[in-house]
């Protein structure tokens, strides 16, 4: 409000009351016009408070939007799954590398994985960090047609991964690793998240293929290369 426009407000005001003053009864004549003056005092302040108020508030603040869990969870936990199965086979078979297919994948494939879903450039930066900080393993990431080739090399291995599956109080991941140029190996691994990492605490069902203490299928199933090699 401008200063011209507050002057005239009250005089506006206060000229109304002096009015009002002028017509008291005579017995009340010569009593000291204070109430009206105070009434008329008062609502000025009303009406400026009310336009001060507008004036000086801020602006609106909306609330805080609610919290987000953090991202990642998933790079996470597909990274211990992998460090926990190459750590089954790196003392024996001497690993310095896994081939990891960059994406999920059927982890019962038994030629060359299809995968169904691609990493982010995040998820392998952070899988290749944990893999390499708790297998002690350096990660290469490989696409489906140079799956199976590079198992033949002695100290590689191929290693492929399906998708999170969230059961609530943990989660289940399927692992899939081709190694000595064709045997397999799968299992789900049951993973769950303890403080401020995610652990295996076990595995679902029945592992498949030929662990590397024997090098025989653990269970007959359709797969000529693995079967060859017993």
């Amino acid at each position: 409000m401008k200063d011209l426009d507050l002057e005239r407000l009250l005089r506006e005001t206060f000229a109304d009351k002096e009015k009002l003053v002028g017509k008291l009864p005579p017995a009340t004549e010569s009593r000291r016009p204070v109430a009206p003056v105070l009434l008329a005092a008062a609502a000025v302040l009303v009406v400026l408070g009310g336009i001060l108020y507008g004036v000086n508030r801020g602006p609106e603040v909306e609330p805080a939007p609610a919290a987000v869990a953090p991202a990642g969870d998933d790079a996470e936990i597909w990274a211990t799954a992998i460090a926990a199965l190459t750590a089954k086979f790196r003392a024996q078979y001497k690993l310095d590398a896994v081939l990891v297919l960059g994406g999920t994948a059927d982890p019962v494939t038994t030629e060359a994985a299809t995968r169904s879903r691609a990493f982010s450039a995040a998820q392998k930066n952070r899988i290749a960090e944990v893999v390499s900080t708790r297998a002690n393993v350096h990660v290469t990431w490989i696409e489906p047609s140079y799956a199976t080739q590079q198992s033949c090399l002695r100290t590689r291995a191929e290693v492929s991964v399906g998708d999170v599956v969230d059961k609530g109080e943990h989660t289940e991941v399927h692992t899939r690793i081709a190694y000595n140029c064709g045997r397999q190996y799968w299992l789900t691994y049951l993973i769950e998240r303890q403080g401020t990492t995610w652990r295996v605490i076990g595995t679902v069902g029945t592992p498949g293929g030929a662990l590397p203490a024997s090098g025989c299928p653990l269970k007959r199933v359709p797969i000529t290369k693995q079967q060859g090699g017993c």
